[in-house]
């Protein structure tokens, strides 16, 4: 092509593009334009413009194909033209109509009147059948259900699904949902079609059909199809716009003023049309339907939080009134006990009350495991679990502000602030080795007897974890005013601190101090504590060392300080800071360079004070030093750099990381690279999971709790699994093994080695019996049980082989019976009796598929006789006949039958043969192709040694074998049942778990141990800390009326609070105890009307979550709504359709329930103090709880069903 040419041809499509954009300007009546349109979107802290200045105008009925390479726009163009995404400027007309003032119902009503999706993953509702998915935009536009219903039906029959109709999509082709989507997408008859890649998922052959059906639905409609095919574009459409870097490239047949002329005439005739059209709005029903079928498909999960939530209902219908208690006498200990005890202010509150209940349920499950060694209890995970439930963050740096203003009304108050600084303290003596003293080297003991390695943890899991050990530590902050500790505490030697350097060690009143401090001044060597432990899970009792130590001694000792920033350093080589506190060359430096501290005294309780500020065996700083830390973390170069580079962790060197997209995929990636270290850490979870470490002895007890059939079958397979090809061989070596091989392997040939001796004729009956039964067994073969079955009587026909014949019933079988009218009306009847209804045909439109195969299989065993068992079983494959005969023609064989075959040649050799194996000897062989071992190969010889060992397992050889097995094999057979003992059982374990359960397992236990790093967590593990907000604040109060007043001076600083997130929670640690105590012994129907409030609450939430967790598995069909024209008020409704069922049901088991148990309990009231019928719940009482479930549900789904129809609708699509 000449240049001249090129650039008339571009100049000719800059003039025609002109043109187009000056009829934009104009306005026209074309069915669809787009004007300047320009879309951003913002990527991090930039914005990426993904669309910029597009002009184009649709002819009404065209195919247009917009082409271009990922990342272009199309998709971005499509959603704008469709109504799921806005665009940032310029303006979208519709049949001459600017859409710059629409409002959310003109886009609900565009998308279901005016546009059809088709997308590339077919976009169905799964629990919906191939109907219903396609008569739900109907729904919307207010179509009766007759109307509805007979016009999706013609729509499927169009498009070839006409007798497809109640299947669901995971039933159908590729091609066939397809099918559906392009069907549901013409059901209201749009003016537009947007298909976006229709074939991308979906072979060459489907490709086409698809294609030919959209070229020819744009013959009276506009189509526009996103696709990376060019062929298909040439071929099918009629108009090609090319794409590139959010701009028009190419147009090849721009909007003409003849095209125009032609688009006002078409426009005047659909005008009175689109004026009769109704708002679309999704009918309660529908809602309903929708969410009761999700439901369904969740039957036990939907009981399982039914009941759940009943259990608050429960037990307020259940409460009684009970007499007052001892509140006065409460009331003194109190006022004689608590000034001492501050107010705690924490930045995170957590409801101990959960924590408590939590622990203490774990600690009361029924033990189970022999009181021989020492068990994890897994209280450690129950408290984490509750102490993370639920959080509430306070407004630290507020309420300081707040208190710091009203200093003179505080000033009867001492106030402490802690800002959660952990202090890291080595004996300054590194000479010998490097010892820690805190963070307390038992808490690292611990955490590793519990799998976990808290050097290895993210910043917030550690976090976490440390929670439950703060009990743990030694060296503690000197709270409290000096003149009430001078007052409660004697120093017995020393002084109290003066300088940063300085700190006091506190005894007993025995002047003791108990094995943990020990560790924390550095008087025991930390690396005995492994072997400790290990003497404790191995059953040993400790015995405790009496030590005593003099106050010079102790007073003399030499520490060393550091910051937390003091034990990382910066690696050139893999570009990240790295933890070297286990590196002690490097902290022998850093050691001798910390803050020196020693002990300058040593207090002790007063005789007469009743209380103590202060916990016997601790070690405690002045806030002094704490300070001087928070300015060395602050001035580190770790802390710099975080700071500098707040998206890089600096423990890794790469940007943070967000495992909420975690798939399984990734955890077998995972699992391919970890250390050995972390496989141990799964080995743990998976061992939890099933609840079992497989230790040998639990394992052995086990199987020794085993009858005789189970115990064979359970380790049968193992012990042969172990055998091998050099065992096989071993074994021949020995002339008893040559001998009993070689009978296997010409029995396995058909030769027969034979002897002129009979070798049965000594045998007893019971031993000629048990040797045939071992022929049989091995020697089977699917024409023996074919012939065999002749034999069989029809009832052992029958009991053999009916579960067999049920077992290989599927829903094609159920489908080829509804067939036939009889068949049809014979599921009718069934279905009206399992639902206790009217026998109706509409029971046969929309039936449960394992309800229908249940029923269908109940029919066929009344009615399947023995000979039709004989027949269905005579084309049934060998392998597959041979498993399910084999069992009922052995228990079939009698010692008549051993007689009868040991009377025949062929039984006197082979039973002669099985005798000779057992016993070891080798018969004479007249035959002249014998087989020995040596004639064949190891995979051969396996084969035959592991039938003999079959053979010969019985229950009483497995029991001997494992009686006489050491400590060494028992654990090995243990772990031959392990599935998690390496890396490829592991493997197959977990795909056999839940698959949520394991994702949430496993991003909590593993994943945010290792890479769960934040910003603000590794800013906050290097101890930066901010002056103005500190982690929580103790008041001091001179009296509990003054502790009750500073109650009220938080209460009226939240009050001053307009923002809910910025009140203040706080915890009274023994207020809270002694409110528990008075409760109880007070009024115990409080008690119990408070914690059944606070279970409905729970439950309550528990059930928002779990909507919650329902609108992220439909957030597809949240989207897929939202694309026919559903409102955002319409998916609200559908999830509170669905949390008003979930209430309803659980009001009624609610109710039911409490009935039931008034019977019990009124007997027992009645036995105890004459007066029968007590306990009674009105009818209009159990309404009320009723109507009470449905509307805490209602309420719990209020803000999951505002979320999802929050969520965006393009976004919503895309979630898999």
């Amino acid at each position: 092509m000449k240049v001249s040419q090129i650039i008339h041809k571009d100049m000719l499509y800059s003039l025609c593009k002109m043109a187009e954009k000056c009829r934009l300007q104009k306005g026209c009546d074309s069915l669809l334009g787009l004007k300047s349109i320009t879309k951003n979107y913002l990527a991090g802290d930039s914005e990426v413009q993904a669309l910029k200045g597009i002009d184009i105008m649709f002819r009404q009925n065209e195919f247009v194909a917009v082409l271009g390479p990922s990342g272009c726009g199309k998709t971005t163009l499509l959603n704008i033209v469709g109504g799921l995404d806005r665009y940032t400027s310029g303006d979208l007309v519709i049949a001459g109509k600017s859409t710059k003032e629409y409002k959310d119902k003109d886009w609900d009503h565009y998308r279901n009147h005016t546009i059809g999706f088709v997308f590339q993953t077919y976009n169905l509702i799964p629990h919906q059948t191939v109907l219903s998915n396609v008569e739900l935009a109907l729904t919307l536009s207010g179509i009766s259900k007759a109307e509805r219903r007979e016009r999706a039906k013609k729509m499927l029959e169009k498009v070839g699904l006409g007798d497809q109709l109640h299947k669901r999509p995971n039933q159908m082709s590729g091609g066939q949902m397809q099918r559906v989507a392009i069907a549901r997408a013409l059901i209201n008859d749009p003016e537009i079609l947007l298909a976006d890649e229709p074939t991308g998922a979906l072979d060459t052959e489907t490709s086409v059909q698809i294609m030919d059906l959209l070229k020819e639905i744009a013959k009276d409609r506009l189509v526009i199809m996103v696709t990376h095919n060019p062929e298909l574009a040439e071929e099918y459409a009629t108009r090609i716009i090319r794409l590139l870097d959010g701009k028009v490239q190419s147009d090849s047949m721009p909007y003409s003023e003849k095209d125009e002329a032609a688009e006002r005439k078409a426009s005047a005739a659909e005008e009175g049309r689109k004026k009769k059209e109704k708002r679309v709005s999704m009918s309660s029903t529908t809602a309903f339907s929708l969410s009761l079928n999700n439901l369904m498909t969740k039957k036990a999960r939907t009981l399982l939080t039914s009941f759940a939530g009943s259990i608050g209902i429960i037990g307020i219908s259940l409460i009684l009134s009970l007499s007052d208690g001892f509140q006065t006498f409460i009331n003194t200990v109190q006022e004689n006990t608590l000034s001492s005890y501050p107010l705690t202010i924490l930045s995170q509150s957590v409801d101990l009350t959960s924590v408590i209940e939590n622990v203490t349920g774990q600690a009361e499950q029924e033990v189970t495991h022999p009181l021989d060694k020492v068990y994890s209890s897994g209280q450690g995970a129950a408290m984490i679990n509750a102490m993370v439930s639920e959080v509430k963050q306070n407004d630290m740096e507020g309420f300081k502000k707040y208190i710091e203003a009203h200093a003179d009304e505080l000033a009867d108050y001492n106030i402490e602030y802690d800002y959660n600084i952990q202090p890291v303290v080595y004996l300054a003596d590194t000479a010998d080795k490097i010892t820690p003293v805190n963070p307390n080297p038992l808490v690292d003991a611990y955490y590793s007897m519990l799998g976990y390695d808290m050097n290895g943890m993210s910043s917030s899991y550690s976090q976490i974890m440390q929670m439950s050990t703060d009990g743990m530590d030694v060296w503690t902050l000197l709270y409290g005013d000096r003149e009430l500790l001078e007052s409660q505490y004697d120093v017995i030697s020393g002084h109290w601190p003066e300088n940063m350097n300085e700190v006091i060690l506190v005894v007993d009143e025995h002047n003791e101090i108990n094995g943990m401090t020990l560790y924390g001044l550095g008087l025991r060597d930390p690396d005995e504590i492994s072997d400790l432990a290990a003497k404790i899970m191995g059953g040993e009792k400790i015995e405790e060392e009496d030590v005593d130590f003099s106050y010079d001694e102790l007073m003399n000792m030499q520490f060393r300080m550091l910051a937390s920033t003091d034990c990382y350093e910066y690696s050139e080589a893999e570009k990240c800071w790295k933890d070297r506190s286990r590196d002690d060359e490097y902290m022998a430096e850093k050691i001798e360079n910390g803050i020196p501290v020693h002990i300058s005294g040593i207090v002790r309780r007063k005789a007469g004070a009743v209380t103590g500020a202060l916990m016997p065996g601790t070690v405690c700083y002045t806030q002094e030093l704490i300070d001087k830390l928070m300015e060395l973390n602050a001035d580190s170069k770790i802390v710099r750099e975080q700071q500098a580079r707040p998206e890089i962790d600096v423990f890794t060197g790469y940007e943070f990381e967000n495992h909420d997209d975690v798939t399984m995929d990734d955890i077998y990636d995972y699992i391919d690279n970890m250390s050995e270290q972390e496989f141990a850490s799964l080995q743990v979870m998976f061992s939890n999971y099933y609840g079992t470490s497989f230790d040998g002895k639990d394992v052995v007890d086990a199987l020794n709790a085993m009858s005789d059939d189970e115990l064979v079958e359970a380790v049968k397979p193992a012990m042969l699994e172990g055998l091998t090809a050099k065992d096989a061989r071993d074994f021949a070596a020995t002339a008893e093994g040559n001998a009993a091989l070689t009978m296997v392997l010409n029995a396995a040939e058909g030769s027969t080695p034979v002897s002129d001796k009979d070798p049965l004729a000594d045998l007893e009956t019971d031993e000629l019996f048990q040797l045939y039964y071992q022929l049989v067994d091995t020697q089977m073969t699917a024409d023996n049980v074919r012939e065999q079955l002749g034999k069989l009587s029809d009832h052992e026909i029958r009991n053999a082989f009916m579960p067999f014949v049920l077992d290989s019933l599927t829903a094609d079988d159920v489908r080829t019976f509804m067939a036939t009218e009889e068949g049809a009306d014979a599921m009718m009847m069934a279905l009206a009796d399992a639902y206790g209804v009217e026998p109706s045909p509409a029971l046969l439109e929309n039936p449960d598929a394992d309800v229908m195969l249940d029923l269908y299989r109940g029919m066929v065993e009344s009615q399947l006789t023995a000979e039709d068992i004989r027949s269905r079983l005579e084309s049934v494959p060998d392998d597959t006949l041979l498993t399910a005969a084999k069992p009922a023609i052995l228990k079939s064989l009698t010692p008549a039958d051993a007689r009868t075959f040991a009377k025949t040649d062929e039984g006197k050799k082979a039973l002669g043969m099985m005798l000779a194996a057992q016993n070891g000897e080798a018969p004479a062989d007249n035959n002249e192709n014998r087989i020995t071992p040596d004639d064949v190969d190891d995979a051969k010889l396996l084969e035959a040694y592991k039938s003999l060992v079959g053979s010969q397992l019985t229950a009483e050889a497995i029991r001997k074998n494992i009686a006489d097995m050491s400590e060494e094999e028992q654990e090995a057979l243990a772990q031959s049942f392990n599935p998690a003992k390496d890396i490829d059982s592991l493997k197959s374990a977990l795909a056999t778990m839940d698959e949520d359960m394991l994702l949430s397992i496993f991003k909590e236990q593993i994943l945010a141990q290792s890479t769960d790093n934040t910003y603000e967590g590794n800013l906050q593990k290097l101890g930066l800390r901010e002056e103005d907000s500190p982690f929580a604040i103790q008041i001091y109060s001179p009296s509990f009326s003054a502790k009750e007043d500073f109650g009220a001076f938080v209460d009226r600083y939240n009050d001053s609070v307009k923002d809910e997130d910025g009140k203040i929670e706080y915890t009274d640690y023994i207020g809270l105890l002694l409110s528990s105590v008075t409760k109880i012994i007070n009024m115990v129907s409080y008690v119990l009307i408070g914690f059944v409030s606070i279970s409905l609450v729970v439950s309550s939430i528990m059930i928002g979550i779990i909507t919650y967790i329902s609108v992220l598995e439909r957030t597809k069909e949240i989207g897929i709504l939202r694309s026919i024209g559903a409102s955002k008020h319409d998916v609200s409704r559908v999830f509170n359709a669905e949390t008003f069922i979930v209430g309803l049901v659980a009001g009624v088991i609610g109710v039911v329930i409490t009935m039931l148990l008034d019977i019990p309990i009124n007997m027992i009231i009645e036995h105890a103090s004459g007066q029968p019928d007590i306990a009674f719940l009105r009818p209009v009482y159990a309404l009320i709880l009723i109507g009470i479930s449905v509307l805490l549900t209602l309420i719990a789904g209020i803000i999951p069903a505002r979320l999802a129809a929050k969520k965006d609708p393009v976004i919503a699509l895309r979630t898999e």
